[in-house]
């Protein structure tokens, strides 16, 4: 992953002395004008520094005007001031690049932090990195003998498994704190299993990144098995200075002296050349794979189990998914990442909480071979009731073919949480939410879904959409029912988001759960075309198609088995008094206008004067026995798009499998349907918003 936009890493916060660059006091009419200037000057310095010490002029440009939108009526004095300053930062050799952005930073003094766009920020709990005023990390706690523009932290997933919420937490605190301190973040894959690890996973967890908007240098992407020789090395001391030992006792043997806290015959007998040799004859495979292991002299009695002997090397034949058949020795995770975090210089190494009983192990390690320690810090798991985020549990429902694969939506992975309509910045905001504990808790679903709803909102394209359709065919006495479409908003608040035309016939799917509210003298509402009133509703067999008729005194025969007969009104005169009329929109919070409102009242004066409300009445003893009117959507049946709603539920219960978590469904939807893109969010009304997953699918999201 290329850093394109060239943006950097956090710079340093402060003051700087007379050989700043571009101090010439020059008038822009801009208010506080050298803060902006001092601005610029930080967003240049950390660019700079980060990209070989240049920077760009659209790269600044776009930053400042990206932190201070109301810098936007000013881009032509802003340009220019960042033209300046552009120049000299990149005429400076680095070294002095960096003693400015370390004067900086200490000017702004303590509690205060930079990012990429250069802006200050506190440092403590809270905030966003999506707001304007908030920065990576200013949500973090402070990290222990941190030092601006020193820090240097990792994320290191093995490539044995697709990425889940808990790899996006360690991803999200570990740039964070990166970028809370102007410093870097590692991109490290621990792939020394190749019994475990594949491209494919490998390029899920790009894919992964990419999607939560988080990029990695070049320069900073590592494999831990492109450094085996040092591993070995390393290993090689470790035997040599009677550290470590090959041991060739069976595997059940092992785990009962750990058990029984006994050392076993290998680590009692033999001295350190001796374990040399039998070290060589690893790589000669000259044991079984499994037949010969490599263990760290530890303490047998210890009550940290880790600490009994553990392994650091085994023999594994499998071919390595990059490094082919090179390697048959591989050395396990406490050893690659102890050494791979001194030698690639990690100040401070943040990993979940059950690795933290493997810290003594990997302190130890270090010690004997005189190696730098990182600092060590932990934080919570992050799994959701229900939802399963383990390889172990994932794999065999994906073998036995209860759920689709790794990006199946009822699974909280990336891909799954990425196809279920789940923003990444819904993902950060809840991490974020979270705080960094140590607190074991199971996180509720529900906040993530709340987070992502306020995201989604102002983006989804509104459309009827009818679930477990019935027929409804409207008669129109009157004829008042020509139009053959209506033009619907796109969202009811963002005019911006524009219209849609939507088709008009008498033969319309309403949704069966619209049906089920029905009784004689129900008024409809059908929502952005008229009202509706029916008259009569005739019992049928379960499982009939239903349908509305307006004609009171004739139906054709082959509609007998109709089951509604409702009216055709295109407006609320026919349905109400002027009064009633005034009420309902009162009641219901719906907004006329003043014209309207005096119209109205003009109207209710005359008729409670001089009107003959006879018709009226009758209309109005067929009301529905609630005050409030029955909202429907609908969709013409003639143009109805039939698509596949597929709604996902938690697919555990406990520890049983729940077999109905994944619910299909045959809907209608309006032709507008076939504009929207796939990927992209709709809100089908009175439903819940869903993503577009194909040409013919779309996947609940919530509601």
């Amino acid at each position: 992953m290329t850093d394109e936009n060239h943006d950097g890493r956090s710079g340093s916060g402060g003051s700087h002395n007379n050989t700043d660059v571009n101090t010439n006091p020059e008038k822009t009419g801009i208010t506080n004008s050298e803060e902006i200037r001092q601005q610029i000057r930080h967003i240049a310095l950390t660019n700079a520094m980060a990209h070989g010490g240049q920077t760009r002029h659209g790269n600044v440009l776009g930053k400042i005007l990206g932190s201070k939108k109301d810098l936007r009526d000013s881009v032509s004095e802003i340009s220019k001031m960042v033209s300046d300053t552009v120049s000299e930062v990149n005429a400076m050799p680095q070294e002095r690049q960096a003693e400015m952005l370390s004067e900086i930073g200490h000017t702004h003094g303590q509690g205060q932090s930079t990012g990429p766009d250069g802006s200050l920020t506190n440092t403590g709990r809270g905030g966003s990195s999506n707001n304007d005023d908030q920065l990576p990390g200013a949500w973090l706690p402070p990290l222990e003998g941190a030092e601006y523009g020193k820090v240097i932290t990792r994320f290191p997933p093995e490539p044995n498994g697709y990425p889940h919420i808990g790899h996006a937490k360690a991803a999200i605190i570990n740039t964070d704190y990166a970028a809370k301190y102007g410093g870097r973040c590692l991109l490290r894959i621990d792939d020394t299993n190749p019994e475990a690890e594949r491209k494919e996973y490998l390029a899920g967890i790009n894919v992964g990144l990419e999607w939560l908007g988080i990029e990695f240098r070049p320069e900073d992407v590592k494999y831990t098995s492109d450094d085996m020789e040092t591993l070995y090395k390393k290993g090689e001391e470790l035997i040599q200075a009677g550290r470590a030992y090959v041991c060739t006792c069976k595997k059940d043997d092992i785990s009962k002296n750990r058990m029984e806290r006994r050392q076993c015959k290998c680590c009692k007998k033999d001295d350190a050349d001796e374990h040399y040799k039998r070290w060589m004859k690893m790589h000669e495979i000259r044991y079984k794979s499994g037949g010969a292991i490599v263990r760290f002299r530890g303490d047998m009695l210890s009550d940290n189990a880790v600490m009994r002997d553990p392994v650091l090397f085994r023999i594994i034949t499998t071919p390595h998914y990059r490094q082919g058949s090179k390697y048959a020795v591989w050395p396990s995770y406490d050893m690659s990442v102890a050494i791979e975090d001194s030698i690639h210089g990690v100040t401070h190494a943040l990993r979940s909480k059950e690795f933290e009983s493997r810290a003594d192990l990997i302190h130890a390690i270090l010690d004997a071979l005189n190696m730098r320690k990182p600092r060590q810090y932990y934080f919570s798991r992050l799994a959701f009731d229900g939802m399963p985020t383990s390889k172990r549990v994932i794999k065999p429902l994906m073998e036995d073919g209860k759920i689709s694969g790794y990006d199946d939506p009822r699974i909280p992975t990336l891909g799954g949480l990425r196809r279920r309509g789940i923003k990444p910045q819904a993902v950060r905001k809840f991490i974020e939410s979270l705080g960094m504990t140590k607190a074991d808790t199971v996180a509720p679903f529900q906040t993530l879904e709340s987070l992502n709803r306020s995201m989604i909102d102002p983006q989804s394209t509104r459309l009827f959409m009818t679930k477990n359709p019935k027929r409804l065919i409207i008669g129109d006495i009157e004829g008042k029912m020509n139009k053959t479409s209506v033009d619907m908003p796109n969202h009811p608040l963002l005019e911006e988001m524009g219209t849609r035309i939507t088709p008009v016939s008498h033969d319309m799917y309403i949704s069966g759960d619209d049906f089920e509210k029905l009784e004689e003298g129900s008024i409809i509402r059908l929502l952005g075309l008229a009202y509706v009133v029916v008259s009569r509703i005739s019992n049928v067999d379960e499982g009939s198609i239903y349908r509305a008729y307006g004609q009171r005194d004739k139906k054709p025969e082959e509609e007998e088995a109709a089951a509604v007969y409702a009216d055709y009104f295109a407006d609320l005169d026919v349905v109400f008094n002027a009064r009633d009329r005034l009420e309902f929109y009162d009641r219901k919070n719906i907004s006329i206008s003043q014209q309207k409102r005096t119209a109205l009242e003009m109207k209710i004066r005359k008729e409670e004067s001089f009107g003959d409300e006879e018709d009226i009445s009758r209309l109005k003893q067929k009301r529905p026995k609630t005050e409030e009117d029955i909202k429907m959507q609908w969709v013409s049946r003639s143009t109805a798009i039939p698509i596949r709603l597929t709604i996902p539920k938690k697919p555990f219960d406990g520890e049983r499998f729940n077999e109905d978590s994944l619910v299909e469904a045959e809907v209608y939807t309006e032709p507008h349907f076939n504009n929207i893109k796939e990927g992209a969010e709709i809100q089908f009304v009175r439903f819940g918003y869903c993503r577009k997953d194909t040409g013919r699918r779309v996947i609940f999201t919530h509601d």
